[in-house]
């Protein structure tokens, strides 16, 4: 709902990390799949790779999956922007 919407975005707003996109504005605009009103949170663009494609690269380049500790140390860094988000 917008309430939600608008409390998200005052959230977002108040965040400043590297890793987390910047909020820029909170605005109402056409959907285009539907042409319907709706909401939308508007972020800052990153011009960077997806975490997806970063994974499947490193597997087609090593023709085997990460070792636990790999994953280990990704899972640490998502969880270090996780945690920054919720304190």
């Amino acid at each position: 709902n917008r309430a939600e919407l608008i409390s998200e975005g005052q959230i977002l707003g108040a965040l400043d990390h590297p890793n987390i996109p910047k909020f820029i504005e909170f605005t109402k605009g056409s959907n285009p799949r539907n042409g319907l009103q709706q909401d939308w949170l508007v972020m800052e663009y990153i011009n960077a790779r997806s975490f997806g494609s970063i994974i499947d690269d490193i597997y087609a380049r090593r023709r085997r999956p990460m070792k636990l500790d790999e994953l280990a140390l990704i899972g640490a860094r998502l969880l270090k922007i996780v945690n920054y988000m919720h304190n």
